[in-house]
């Protein structure tokens, strides 16, 4: 009876250090930073960037679907399938599957860094640190061709870049759960003016990240002015 408790006590620490070492993995940062720098030959596209970030936006929110499937939540944005249809060149839909863990702040971070985060991250989540390793914040800020950043929106970004000089900042408070209007709400109040103060400067990158109120797509007629898709009429129209 011992020799068999202590053979399972045994395959169930052998497990437990399998599983430890496959779902609690560590990365090695690279605090070495790219210095290319891009030929003053290249030409600049675009002089005006805008970043809209909506949490909690699933991709079947916004797919057109074409089956008779009646649902609350499919085929509500209209105004995506138009989009893609009419301006087939300049726009594009698609998938994303994110590896867990898919929280705010490591979702941030593998945006920006184009990095993995482990799943023992999701313990920074609440408390925010300060990114170290190259990322494209700071390539916008150190490249030759320098942009003017604004951020509007979850106050997360300030966590994980504390030292980003911002043109116009708008942050809020992101963790009141209870709270689903003052970070959507000073977007709002703010995006349009900092779009078109920035419209004519040489160079801009601006952040606009939603908390996800607007994820609520199936909403009244009175309340059409808080749906992703008048925002989105109104952004595409203005840029």
């Amino acid at each position: 009876m011992n020799s068999i408790f202590l053979s399972l006590t045994f395959v169930y620490i052998i497990g437990l250090l399998f599983f430890l070492n496959g779902f609690l993995l560590t990365r090695r940062v690279i605090l070495q930073n790219s210095t290319s720098t891009i030929p003053s030959s290249v030409p600049i596209e675009f002089n005006q960037v805008i970043l809209v970030v909506i949490d909690a936006l699933r991709y079947d929110f916004i797919k057109p679907n074409k089956d008779s499937i009646n649902s609350n939540y499919l085929n509500q944005m209209p105004f995506i399938q138009e989009l893609l249809e009419t301006k087939s060149k300049q726009s594009i839909l698609l998938r994303l599957i994110a590896d867990p863990p898919t929280t705010t702040l490591q979702r941030l971070k593998a945006l920006t860094t184009g990095t993995l985060p482990t799943f023992i991250d999701i313990s920074y989540n609440f408390i925010g640190y300060e990114i170290e390793e190259d990322n494209i914040l700071n390539q916008l800020k150190a490249n030759s061709y320098q942009r003017n950043l604004s951020l509007l929106g979850d106050d997360t970004w300030l966590a994980l870049y504390p030292n980003i000089q911002f043109k116009d900042l708008y942050v809020y408070p992101s963790f009141d759960v209870h709270d689903l209007d003052t970070v959507d709400n000073g977007i709002l109040k703010h995006l349009w003016k900092v779009i078109g103060d920035t419209r004519h400067e040489q160079l801009s990158f601006i952040i606009a990240h939603f908390l996800g109120k607007f994820n609520f797509v199936q909403v009244k007629q009175s309340d059409e002015k808080f749906s992703v898709q008048m925002i989105a009429r109104k952004f595409f129209s203005s840029v």
